[in-house]
């Protein structure tokens, strides 16, 4: 009759399959909500990239009760489109999307990020304190 292996042995394998996972996908150049993630006035969103920022933070409460980003990326199809999408009499038409096809591989993917209710403190001028919770979901594709 055969032992059965220890905790360690499954742990030690699914972050082994968890690295090559990483590894095999393509490298992202990107980053969402990075326009308001670098700000003393961004409160809880700046936690997420830098936690040691809120130290700094210029408010002394903040409170973020939702948001969410969605972002969809490729290297495959351009949209060339002949005036802002905002601007008055602006209709999509399939002819605005192009096939790029000059021979290089070809990588999209699609992510997905919601930010539930968070709450930051300030504990003095050096010093606060924050509760976040959210939600991520992405992956690229070749």
């Amino acid at each position: 009759m055969n032992a059965p292996l220890p905790p360690f042995v499954f742990r030690r394998g699914a972050a082994c399959a968890g690295l090559f996972w990483l590894a095999a996908a393509p490298p992202v150049a990107g980053q969402g909500w990075i326009g308001l993630t670098h700000s003393n006035y961004a409160g809880t969103n700046t936690a997420y990239v830098n936690p040691s920022a809120i130290a700094d933070a210029r408010t002394s409460f903040y409170l973020n009760l939702a948001g969410g980003d969605v972002n969809f990326y490729n290297n495959y199809l351009q949209l060339d489109l002949p005036q802002r999408p905002w601007q008055e009499g602006f209709s999509f038409k399939k002819e605005y999307l192009r096939e790029r096809l000059n021979g290089a591989p070809k990588t999209g993917g699609a992510s997905a990020e919601v930010r539930l209710p968070s709450l930051m403190l300030a504990l003095g001028p050096r010093a606060a304190l924050a509760f976040t919770n959210r939600g991520r979901l992405g992956r690229p594709a070749t």
